[in-house]
């Protein structure tokens, strides 16, 4: 989940409401970072950039991250169902039975 946080900021500070200077190097530092990634670095910065050069590709791809991917992602891990039980109510259920 903190994962998923951190990447909301970064998205939200790649895609101001204009396509300006800031947000086209932000975008060219996170993408290079990825390639620090053993094995699968190139590819996913091939993935999101779209290609080799930055354009509009890149920018229609972080905006689909942002409005879609993303918050699916922040949905699903607060409103999956929980299959752990609070050690409260583990004790509440065993002092019951006895």
């Amino acid at each position: 989940m903190r994962v998923i946080c951190l990447d909301v900021g970064d998205v939200l500070h790649w895609l101001p409401a204009a396509w300006d200077q800031k947000a086209y190097f932000a975008t060219t530092v996170g993408t290079n970072i990825l390639t620090y990634i053993p094995f699968v670095g190139g590819s996913l910065k091939s993935l999101l950039r779209g290609g080799t050069e930055m354009g509009q590709l890149t920018l229609s791809r972080f905006f689909v991250l942002h409005v879609l991917l993303i918050p699916a992602f922040i949905l699903f891990f607060c409103c999956r169902p929980r299959f752990s039980v609070s050690p409260e109510l583990e004790l509440r259920a065993n002092s019951r039975r006895a």
